[in-house]
């Protein structure tokens, strides 16, 4: 987090040190079956 805060300052922004907590609900059981993905169709190249 220093090095972002530093990474801020060189940009001319003052990065402030007030924390923001937030908090998501969460599903302890996920449904059961198979989980949807994406997939590229075919004859598309991911290039890294």
């Amino acid at each position: 987090m220093a090095t972002f805060k530093d990474y801020l300052r060189e940009e001319d922004v003052t990065p402030s040190d007030k924390v923001l907590e937030l908090d998501f609900p969460t599903r302890a059981n996920l449904p059961k079956g198979k989980f949807k993905t994406l997939a590229l169709k075919n004859g598309y190249k991911v290039q890294l």
